[in-house]
């Protein structure tokens, strides 16, 4: 026979039709492949000192949140630190809810950092996704709008709502687009419970925002004003800016596509960018 593509760590899960041999093997890797350490013999990437301070804060605590400035790799850790537990057999089953934009960052993060362990994104249309949610993998990889209308319409539902480790990834943006007031990812059960946030909450109710999730019985009791839920919850929590790791950041580089734009695609164009500077 021909040569055979390698499978990817991360698949999309599409309709209920037959599987192929590679998403039935894909399907049955987590259990016949147990995941190999990373960054330790000499073949794959390292990680930073900084990011293995941060894989060590993460593994110590089964609610943590990790908001170091934007661009010190936290999506990085977080796949290091879930491969370490799903090594030690701690992990058997892990949810990301990020943004649209964020998911193939996550792909891409967790095929280099994560190695041995498979991912599936559940996207696409809603009659498809119940398919996706009971697929074989260690770890899922979900949007919020998704997440919120699967569990609003009962696709998502009673175990399905459990999981091993719950990590919810720039939750404070999220949160302020929500429209329910109560976010549905708040329905979810986790033993362990990590947040990536790319700013320390500012102000008593983005602490509150996060740490309902994060620990919502300690959330719920106690005085809320800020200077209490600071002393409650910065234990919990590790922000490095880009300045207090400066000696330790590899350096800034740029990758340029320049495209084409005809006078239909401009205006949206510029309308998002601005969107996106505010």
């Amino acid at each position: 026979s021909g040569p055979t593509k390698p499978l990817g760590p991360v698949r999309r899960e599409a309709g209920d039709g037959a599987f192929s041999s590679a998403e039935i093997l894909a399907m049955l890797r987590p259990r016949l492949e147990p995941p190999r350490e990373t960054g330790h013999l000499g073949t794959g990437p390292r990680l930073r000192a900084y990011q293995e301070e941060a894989v060590g804060a993460l593994l110590e605590h089964e609610s943590f949140l990790l908001a170091d400035e934007l661009g010190t790799g936290k999506t990085v850790t977080a796949c290091a630190a879930l491969h370490r537990l799903v090594s030690q057999g701690e992990v058997r089953r892990a949810l990301v809810i990020c943004q649209e934009s964020a998911k193939a960052h996550w792909a891409r993060c967790l095929n280099e950092w994560a190695p041995g362990l498979v991912g599936a994104q559940v996207d696409g249309e809603p009659s498809g996704r119940s398919h996706a949610w009971n697929t074989t993998a260690h770890l899922i990889i979900v949007d919020y709008p998704t997440l919120s209308d699967d569990v609003r319409s009962g696709r998502l539902a009673g175990a399905g709502l459990e999981w091993d480790l719950v990590i919810l990834d720039d939750a404070l943006a999220a949160r302020r687009r929500a429209i329910q007031p109560i976010p549905e990812y708040e329905r979810l059960q986790g033993r362990r419970r990590w947040s990536l946030s790319s700013v320390v909450p500012q102000r008593a109710e983005e602490w509150l925002t996060i740490f309902l999730f994060l620990t919502p019985g300690r959330a719920r009791g106690g005085a809320a004003t800020l200077p209490d839920l600071e002393r409650r919850f910065l234990p919990e929590t590790l922000h490095r800016s880009k300045a207090d790791l400066a000696g330790e950041l590899p350096p800034i580089t740029r990758d340029r596509i320049w495209v084409d734009l005809d006078r239909r695609q401009r205006v949206p164009y510029w309308e998002i960018l601005e969107e996106q500077r505010q």
